[in-house]
């Protein structure tokens, strides 16, 4: 759904930050979307 979604919008203009999620998700995004680096873990604590 959410592949879907983005090659039906190729020009949606959406933050790294989301764009990095939908990657996590969706892992194959990464192709189309390369230079989207991961995002931080919000509690570093809880990465121990």
């Amino acid at each position: 759904m959410i592949r879907e979604a983005l090659s039906h919008a190729p020009d949606l203009d959406l933050p790294n930050l989301v764009l990095a999620d939908l990657i996590t998700i969706a892992p194959d995004l990464q192709t189309v979307y390369p230079g989207v680096p991961a995002n931080p873990p919000l509690d570093p604590a809880a990465e121990q």
